[in-house]
């Protein structure tokens, strides 16, 4: 089923790697979503505890939560991971904090939750990590001896930890930052279906930023064949197809455009018959819940401006012909045409004329002026202002 990525709203990018911080809840993290593990620990029977007469887990997580966004707020961005100057400024602040983080973890992994077990081992890792960028000695020296573990999945992770944080030391400077990337390519040759290995990569991709560096790191988790690197690829394929497609729908605007597909009643419609007037675009559904909430204010544009010019038609993505068409009867307040495509809707799939323009997500507005140019694909934000404007043209 060829379905758009997203329903409605905007398009939310997950981070991960760079976003180290961003586990504001025991096992939150980026790595945990692509491994596909649980992202709460289960609850148990009884009130847990970290360890037989210590504190309540709910306490240790407070904790944990609290000094989780007072590092967010002492790194302020990513850049403060990756620059030189904001890195070495910020690790006197930022220290102290992951240690503390550091230790409260080591307290949650005694606790009789095996959930909450199973998300401190992962947070201390994390925590040791974004230690040793920072240049704390005693977190190198923790994934130093995880490097030379015998245990495979635990040395391969410090491994590629080290290689990352060797190339952030590096401090921009090529020829050692190109050295880093050849070892942890050649690392990730020889263990191809490592998770540890792939997640390493895909942290130093997304500390890279949109960099050569962050590039070749990419191109390295693509040959991969580990879940983790499987779960990327998918979603960098994802997050591609979007970019395209939200290019492919703002090149629209300044360009004349004929909107033309056939009504839920079966006939031909082209917003050609409406040149000298102003067209509204609402491709919407009957099933999505914002393009419910927005249609009482087409409703009003629509009384309010008809008489004056205003021309409105919507491009429906449902899947039912009698259920779009009994909604639109029951609602004498919208009677402007309804494109609808049968072949699309009998497989679950959105109207063409909907996915041809680059849309990913419902409603979705256009605004076009009176010489059947488009003046805006964001029309949503702005119609009830831009549309007196155009009319007055």
């Amino acid at each position: 089923m060829n379905q758009p990525v997203r329903t409605h709203g905007k398009t939310q990018t997950r981070r991960i790697g760079a976003a180290i911080v961003v586990f504001a809840l025991a096992g939150v993290t980026g790595i945990t979503a692509l491994r596909g593990q649980p992202t709460t620990a289960p609850a148990t029977p009884a009130t847990p505890t970290t360890q037989p007469g210590g504190r309540p887990l709910e306490q240790v997580m407070t904790e944990l939560q609290e000094s989780a966004r007072e590092l967010g707020q002492v790194l302020g961005s990513e850049k403060t991971l990756t620059d030189t100057a904001k890195r070495s400024e910020a690790a006197p602040k930022v220290l102290p904090v992951l240690r503390k983080m550091r230790s409260l973890a080591d307290e949650l992994a005694a606790s009789n939750n095996p959930g909450a077990r199973q998300s401190a081992e992962q947070m201390r890792h994390e925590f040791t990590f974004m230690s040793a960028i920072f240049g704390d000695p005693q977190a190198k020296a923790e994934l130093e001896k995880d490097a030379a573990s015998k245990d495979e999945p635990t040395a391969l992770r410090a491994q590629a930890e080290l290689l990352t944080t060797r190339w952030v030391a590096s401090n921009g400077d090529a020829a050692s930052q190109n050295k880093a990337l050849d070892e942890l390519d050649a690392l990730a040759k020889a263990h191809p279906e490592s998770d540890e290995v792939s997640m390493g990569v895909i942290q130093l991709n997304q500390l890279a930023g949109e960099s050569d560096a962050a590039k070749r790191a990419d191109t390295i988790v693509t040959g991969m064949k580990s879940q983790i690197a499987q779960r990327w690829n998918q979603q960098t394929e994802q997050r591609k197809q979007m970019h395209d497609a939200e290019a492919k729908l703002k090149s629209l605007e300044g360009k004349p455009l004929t909107v033309q597909g056939t009504t839920v009643d079966g006939k031909p419609f082209s917003t050609d018959q409406w040149k000298g007037k102003v067209v509204l675009v609402d491709f919407w559904a009957t099933w999505c819940g914002p393009c419910l909430q927005e249609l009482p204010n087409v409703k009003k544009a629509y009384a309010d401006f008809h008489d004056k010019g205003l021309e409105v038609v919507g491009v429906s993505n449902d899947f039912s012909a009698d259920e779009l068409k009994q909604f639109v009867k029951a609602d004498p307040g919208m009677p402007w045409p309804q494109l609808f495509d049968p072949t699309a809707a009998a497989k679950q799939e959105w109207n063409p004329v909907t996915t041809n323009y680059g849309i990913m997500g419902i409603p979705t507005m256009f605004l076009i002026d009176k010489k059947g140019v488009v003046r805006t694909v964001e029309a949503r934000s702005n119609y009830e202002e831009m549309i007196p404007k155009l009319l007055g043209e």
